[in-house]
């Protein structure tokens, strides 16, 4: 089940989440949608925008469906460190994005990312980063580096903007061997919810 926080703050290029399309709610509002159908559900995915910018009602949420017995998972941006020190506790599986600047087209966060991933490092954790057709040898590596800094046993997830008619074959096949120079685990994903047209 996903919930699904407005707002993030970032502005990276590629982003699809629509802006316009959402309703303020309280953590009880939010409760009262999903407690009689969160059974169905193996867990709770806290996503975005960046849902650490809201990390009270996160903070609230979390612990109210640990209570129910079910894990939560948090997508985020990876630079709002300071919040997840304050939910931390309550979260079980962070999946945690890296923003290369080359693909994102904004400012680096790269010391943001690297104390984020240290204090999640002890949850059930995955790192992934949104590439394109435009992004940098220098960015990879060093995403690679940070998270290997960290664990390199960490996953990593490389992830192609859909739509990205100028990423080949080959161009995926060096981004991999770039990356696995440094870590244990890395993997090519595509965006799923794209190619079976879910919003």
């Amino acid at each position: 089940m996903f919930v699904r926080f407005a707002g993030c703050g970032v502005g990276c290029a590629y982003c699809d989440t629509l802006t316009e399309a959402w309703d303020e709610m309280s953590p009880d509002e939010v409760l009262y949608r999903i407690r009689d159908i969160v059974h169905y559900a193996h867990s709770v995915v806290f996503t975005g925008g960046e849902p650490l910018r809201q990390h009270d009602a996160v903070g609230v949420l979390a612990g109210a469906l640990k209570d129910m017995g079910r894990p939560v998972f948090l997508e985020t941006n990876g630079i709002l460190f300071e919040a997840f020190e304050s939910v931390k506790d309550v979260i079980d599986i962070v999946a945690m994005d890296i923003k290369l600047p080359s693909v994102t087209r904004t400012k680096p966060f790269w010391d943001e990312h690297h104390r984020f991933l240290k204090s999640a490092r002890r949850h059930d954790v995955f790192v992934k980063a949104v590439v394109s057709s435009q992004v940098e040898e220098a960015d990879l590596v060093r995403t690679a580096q940070l998270v290997a800094a960290v664990d390199p046993a960490i996953p990593l997830f490389l992830q192609p903007v859909h739509g990205d008619g100028e990423l080949t074959l080959e161009t995926v096949r060096w981004m991999f061997d770039t990356c696995v120079q440094y870590l244990r685990d890395v993997r090519y994903v595509a965006q799923m919810h794209k190619h079976l047209a879910i919003p």
